[in-house]
């Protein structure tokens, strides 16, 4: 892995900070530096901890295994290329995983945009427990279109947290990878299957 050229400000940075992370911090500075074997040391450390992260907030109905490798690849390069933005105030697989969070929402909302383009037909439930047992809607062409539409008059948020629990991702899951408290997912998620089954009634009955 090459080192990056360090910027003119932290070339005037020749102090050695000493934070709760120093060991981090120093291991980045001397990279920044063009010490190859920190650099080596460094990744070494945070490599099976960024992977096992993005493994544990994905699943295969969600992404594919060889998307996981593509956004581990993506995560370690975006890293490198904003190395000088770490600073010491987390450990460096902390501030990593940052970057791998953000890659994987990215690449959720680019399968779920290609899902849309496919006209996909979302499967709602319709059972006691709506976060448990889904019952597909799967009957005619004039039903499914009305779903599709249904689903298209959602917000962007609802449309994406329902596709997100279809695809098997846990409220838990969710929760950590958008940054809200799991009862705030199960609620939204509620929401949107009422918002859902609003639209369907109105276009269906009409």
């Amino acid at each position: 892995m090459e080192p990056y050229i360090m910027t003119e400000k932290l070339r005037r940075d020749d102090m050695i900070v000493k934070t709760k992370y120093a060991k981090d911090y120093n291991l980045v500075h001397r990279y920044l530096c063009g010490d190859r074997d920190a650099g080596q040391e460094l990744y070494a450390s945070i490599y099976p901890l960024v992977q096992q992260f993005i493994w544990n907030h994905t699943n295969a109905k969600t992404l594919t295994e060889s998307v996981k490798e593509e956004i581990l690849s993506q995560t370690m390069m975006t890293s490198v290329e904003k190395l000088e933005y770490y600073n010491g105030t987390s450990s460096f697989s902390t501030y990593v995983c940052g970057i791998a969070k953000f890659k994987i929402l990215e690449k959720i909302k680019s399968s779920i945009k290609e899902s849309e383009k496919e006209n996909n037909i979302i499967n709602i439930e319709e059972n006691t427990s709506i976060f448990d047992n889904p019952l597909n809607i799967i009957i005619d062409k004039e039903l499914r279109e009305t779903v599709a539409k249904a689903q298209q008059m959602l917000s962007r948020d609802h449309q994406q947290v329902i596709q997100l629990r279809l695809n098997g991702m846990t409220a838990k899951q969710i929760a950590e990878m958008v940054g809200m408290s799991e009862d705030a997912v199960n609620s939204m998620f509620y929401r949107a299957i009422k918002a859902f089954k609003k639209n369907f009634e109105n276009i269906y009955y009409k």
